[in-house]
């Protein structure tokens, strides 16, 4: 058996050898040898075991539906004190005026409410739990006038109280309840007010 070598002409650029090119011999750099070169097959194989896959793992997960709630957290809860407290209630004194505040008959007006919304501050709710609001009636008047704010929630449970229970909205009890609460500074404010 004779082969034959046809030289063959193209426009086309050579490949690189195929196989192991240590196996490439006699190249000269002048010369392009456009031959087929037999293919030796390499004795090592090149090709990698594959992995085993992994098992496909049981995956587990808790779905809790809560509804109609208010005030859930989950996590860590912290608490920074940053100095800003309201002034003590124990600096502010019994004085006539707020004596005699306690014993006044005078009928809560819208005027009273009005002035005395303003002065009240964050412990407003002891004001409704003292005219014997329970807690879902006080957290109804937030609710329904938080985009207002606090104030207008404060003058809607004080007009509420006046208007349920008219035997007992004096300003005397007003007072009371107001002291009671730990809002001494409104009522020192009042009884500046009412009695000049």
């Amino acid at each position: 058996m004779s082969s034959i070598i046809e030289e063959v002409v193209t426009d086309a650029c050579p490949s690189p050898p195929r196989g192991d090119p240590e196996e490439v011999t006699n190249v000269d750099p002048e010369v392009e040898d456009f031959t087929e070169k037999p293919r030796v097959s390499d004795p090592s194989p090149t090709r990698q075991k594959s992995k085993p896959k992994p098992k496909p793992t049981n995956t587990y997960a808790n779905v809790i539906n809560i509804s109609n709630s208010n005030g859930i957290q989950i996590g860590s809860t912290y608490t920074f004190n940053l100095g800003n407290k309201e002034k003590p209630t124990e600096n502010i004194m019994k004085t006539d005026k707020i004596m005699q505040l306690f014993e006044s008959r005078i009928p809560v007006e819208r005027e009273h409410i009005m002035y005395v919304a303003t002065h009240i501050g964050s412990n407003w709710k002891g004001v409704g739990k003292h005219l014997n609001y329970s807690d879902g009636q006080i957290e109804q008047f937030y609710e329904d006038n938080k985009e207002i704010g606090v104030k207008e929630a404060v003058f809607q449970l004080l007009l509420d109280w006046t208007r349920n229970d008219p035997d007992q909205a004096f300003l005397g009890r007003l007072a009371k309840v107001l002291w009671e609460s730990g809002n001494r500074d409104p009522v020192r404010r009042l009884s500046k007010k009412i009695f000049v």
